[in-house]
């Protein structure tokens, strides 16, 4: 809505009043027409004045000055209507833009096909943390157990080698008793043949006859008329290195009796078979002259076996 401009009213000037002097009478010729409005001044239109009709012509006199009237008060101008202010016009609603449905389910499937993707990712990267895992558990589990099975063997070792070394002096110290013992049964076997032999020369030259003896067996390789095969042992346990004393009874036909194995390979089945072994050997009679030597033998043998699974001992 445009507003008008509103033009003013023109504005009157004030009247201005100014006093008139008197003129010098003059003889007027009074008619029934007006008096004349003196030149110059300003024409003002009064109220008519009814005359009164003279009868005769006389001298006029001057007439009364007369009064102007009071000015009109100026118009106060009207004050301007204020113009009502039109309500600015509404703006109009921007319209709604379209919906790309297609673009927003695209969206919404790049948004899920990136949330399964880190899920998935997720997922192995847990999977190969758990594998590392299980993997380094596997490996820190066979070094405990090859630390095991390094200490079993050290401990193992070193019984067999303390074992070693006891059967070695308790037959150091068997056969030293042995030797000693024989010793003492052959000095005395000898004294009795010398008194026997004695006894024989004062008898008229008799031979003397067949005597028993204990003890002053050694036994050596030429002593075997059957020797034990130790060498066909085997064990499955673990491997065999070790040496053995085996102690036996022997008689005047060198027969085996009586074995007794002084120490262990460890291996209870191989302890068995070594006196089973032993037991089936045969030696040749300990004969010196007419003296046959009986006893105790100690003999001593010596295993190197590797470890075999599949033996059946």
């Amino acid at each position: 809505m445009t507003i008008k401009p509103i033009t003013p009213p023109p504005v009157t000037p004030p009247l201005e009043i100014e006093f008139i002097k008197e003129p010098v009478p003059e003889p007027i010729a009074l008619n029934d027409l007006e008096s004349p409005e003196p030149p110059g001044e300003p024409v003002v239109t009064p109220e008519p004045v009814v005359e009164p009709e003279v009868a005769t012509p006389e001298v006029v006199e001057p007439p009364e000055p007369i009064s102007e009237p009071p000015p009109e008060p100026e118009p106060l101008p009207e004050p301007e209507p204020i113009p009502e202010p039109e309500p600015e016009p509404l703006p109009e609603p921007e319209p709604e833009p379209e919906i790309d449905v297609e673009a927003i389910l695209e969206q919404q499937r790049l948004q899920e096909a990136w949330v399964a993707q880190q899920k998935q990712l997720a997922k192995i990267q847990e999977q190969e943390r758990l594998e590392q895992e299980r993997l380094e558990n596997e490996r820190r589990e066979q070094e405990r157990l090859e630390q095991e099975r390094l200490e079993q063997e050290r401990l193992e070792n070193a019984r067999r080698e303390q074992e070693r070394l006891d059967n070695e002096r308790r037959a150091r110290e068997q056969a030293q008793k042995e030797a000693q013992a024989a010793a003492a049964r052959q000095a005395a076997a000898q004294a009795a043949a010398d008194a026997a032999k004695k006894a024989g020369n004062h008898g008229g030259g008799q031979p003397a006859q067949n005597q028993t003896v204990e003890g002053g067996i050694n036994i050596s390789n030429a002593s075997w008329k059957t020797k034990p095969r130790v060498n066909n042992f085997c064990s499955a346990r673990s491997d065999i290195d070790t040496t053995l004393q085996v102690s036996f009874r022997v008689d005047a036909e060198g027969k085996i009796s009586n074995v007794n194995l002084n120490g262990s390979t460890g291996d209870a089945k191989l302890d068995r078979q070594i006196i089973r072994q032993i037991g089936r050997g045969r030696l040749h009679p300990f004969r010196e002259g007419n003296i046959t030597r009986v006893g105790t033998a100690i003999y001593p043998i010596t295993l190197k076996l590797p470890k075999d699974e599949s033996c059946t001992n």
